[in-house]
């Protein structure tokens, strides 16, 4: 499960980019927290200890003089290595929230290991509905035990305590498929066929001698 950290945040009353831009340069991200029954708060946290609890994959944050926060959304630069924003959602420890967690698969396929098929996998997150205190970090399914052309449904996957799978348990998350050569096709070009060059002929008036 995700740690809880703390993160020490500042109110903001300066706006748009130019503000923005001066914020980052002191090494401080602008932010937004909000909640459904309040009015959203401008803040400003910083770019390096916020960066830290990311590494550490966390997800629930104590934003100091605030309470708990979900991180909502990261904007970043179109290079993905500069935070632009965040967005936090204010939570109470018994309020549940929705939220997509990555799926991680562990070991190799059965389908792969003795009848040389290939792995396919089709969903990369799955949406839950936990606790703040059970969120986790991530969702690894064992796939040991797939064989070749039997997929893997969301509803083999064992329940985790404290989260809700929001999505059907016929959702296909991977496959085993069989590995097939490609087929390579040539095309056989009998011949040449020459443009056929129909000549006028032209007819040269003769003059009948006498």
């Amino acid at each position: 499960m995700s740690e809880e950290m703390v993160l020490k945040i500042q109110e903001r009353s300066d706006f748009g980019t130019r503000s923005s831009k001066r914020m980052r340069k002191a090494g401080q991200v602008p932010a937004v927290l909000s909640h459904k029954s309040d009015n959203p708060i401008h803040i400003s946290i910083s770019d390096h200890d916020f960066q830290m609890i990311l590494n550490k994959g966390g997800r629930i944050i104590n934003l100091e003089g605030a309470g708990n926060a979900f991180i909502k959304d990261v904007q970043w630069d179109h290079l993905g290595d500069k935070i632009l924003h965040v967005d936090f959602t204010k939570v109470a420890k018994d309020e549940k929230l929705t939220m997509d967690v990555a799926i991680v698969l562990k070991g190799i396929p059965a389908g792969v290991r003795e009848e040389g098929g290939t792995l396919d996998q089709f969903v990369q997150t799955l949406k839950v509905e936990c606790l703040p205190t059970s969120i986790p970090e991530s969702i690894e399914v064992d796939v040991t035990g797939v064989k070749l052309n039997a997929p893997l449904h969301l509803g083999d996957v064992p329940a985790i305590p404290g989260v809700t799978f929001l999505q059907e348990k016929e959702l296909v998350l991977a496959t085993v498929t069989e590995h097939r050569a490609e087929e390579i096709v040539e095309d056989e070009v009998s011949g040449s066929a020459e443009p056929e060059v129909i000549a006028k002929e032209k007819k040269e008036d003769s003059e009948d001698k006498k």
